[in-house]
C-alpha cells in the first residue's frame, strides 16, 4: 500500500506529526473513527434541531453516501491502514471535530466556501502534494477533485434535506400556521391535524409544481440555490412566529417572501403560492 505520509513532503509530515501529541502510538496503530464516520458526526451535530429529518435519518444518508464516494473508510473500519494512514485519519477527524457549521447550515456564500480542514485532511489524509497546489485564490476550482472534498460535499448533501422534502416543510409549516388563525383548532389535536391535512390538500398544486420545478433542489458545492436558503429560513420563522391570519401578514416574514423565487433559473411562484395559501383562508 502506498506510504502516503511519504508523499505529503517532510514539512507537512513533521506538521502533522507535532499534532498528534502524546497519543501518537494510538493513532499509528488504530483509526478512532474513519473520515466519513466523522464527516458524519460533524454534519448531524450541526443539522440537528435545524432540519425536519431525524438524528438517525441523517446519520443513515451521511454514512451511505461517504462510504460510497471513499473507500478508505471502510479500509479504516477494518483496520486494513498503513500506520502512517492511521495517524493521518486520525489527525483529519479530530480537526473535523473542530470545523465550524457554516459550511453546512450558514448563509448561502458561506456554504458554498465550506471545505474540509486544509492541512490535516485535504493535503493530509487526502494525500494532496503540497500546500502550493491548493490555490485559495479560487478554491472551488481546486477543491473539485480532491477526494477528501468530493466526501465533505456527499457528507453535506446527504445530511441535508432533499428538495421535494423542503417543499413538503414549507407547506405544511404554512398551512399549520393558517390554521392556527381558528380558536376551534387549538384544544383539538385531531381536529386541526385533520384541518392541515386538507389545507395540504388544497395547496398540493403549489407543492407539487415545487417540485417539479426543483425549485430548492440543490447539489454542494457548484449549485448554490438561494431560494432553497430563503425556504429554511421561513420554515424557522413559521415555526416560532404567530398564526398567520391573511396573506397581508406574510410581509413579515422577509424571508417567506424569497422562498418562492430562484432568480438563477427564473423559477417564480410567488403568484402561485399566493393562490394557493389565499385560497385556504
Amino acid at each position: 500500500m502506498t506510504n502516503n505520509l511519504m508523499k505529503t513532503g517532510a514539512l507537512v509530515g513533521v506538521v502533522l506529526f507535532s499534532m498528534s501529541g502524546c497519543g501518537l502510538l494510538d493513532k499509528l496503530t488504530g483509526v478512532d473513527k474513519s473520515y466519513c464516520e466523522s464527516l458524519c458526526d460533524w454534519g448531524v451535530e450541526c443539522a440537528d434541531g435545524t432540519s425536519s429529518l431525524s438524528v438517525a435519518d441523517m446519520t443513515e444518508r451521511c454514512m451511505e453516501a461517504t462510504y460510497d464516494e471513499d473507500g478508505k473508510c471502510k479500509q479504516a473500519d477494518d483496520g486494513d491502514l498503513t500506520p502512517d494512514e492511521n495517524l493521518l485519519t486520525n489527525t483529519c477527524a479530530e480537526a473535523v471535530a473542530d470545523m465550524s457549521c457554516k459550511g453546512l447550515t450558514g448563509t448561502a456564500e458561506q456554504t458554498a466556501m465550506g471545505h474540509p480542514p486544509a492541512l490535516e485532511c485535504i493535503v493530509g489524509y487526502g494525500g494532496v502534494d503540497s500546500v502550493a497546489e491548493f490555490d485559495m485564490s479560487d478554491p472551488v476550482e481546486a477543491l473539485k477533485d480532491i477526494s477528501a472534498y468530493k466526501t465533505y460535499n456527499a457528507a453535506r448533501n446527504a445530511i441535508l434535506v432533499t428538495g421535494d422534502e423542503l417543499c413538503d416543510d414549507v407547506s405544511y409549516e404554512l398551512c399549520a400556521n393558517l390554521i392556527s388563525c381558528a380558536p376551534e383548532f387549538e384544544d383539538d389535536e385531531e381536529y386541526r391535524t385533520e384541518a392541515i391535512d386538507t389545507c395540504l390538500d388544497v395547496v398540493k398544486g403549489f407543492t407539487d409544481s415545487c417540485k417539479s420545478e426543483a425549485l430548492y433542489d440543490q447539489d454542494l458545492p457548484f449549485d448554490i440555490n438561494t431560494a432553497r436558503y430563503f425556504a429554511k429560513q421561513c420554515v424557522e420563522e413559521l415555526e416560532s412566529s404567530d398564526s398567520l391570519c391573511s396573506p397581508a401578514s406574510w410581509a413579515g416574514l422577509a424571508n417567506c417572501a424569497g422562498a418562492f423565487v430562484n432568480p438563477l433559473d427564473g423559477t417564480n411562484l410567488t403568484d402561485e403560492a399566493l393562490d394557493a395559501f389565499g385560497g385556504v383562508l
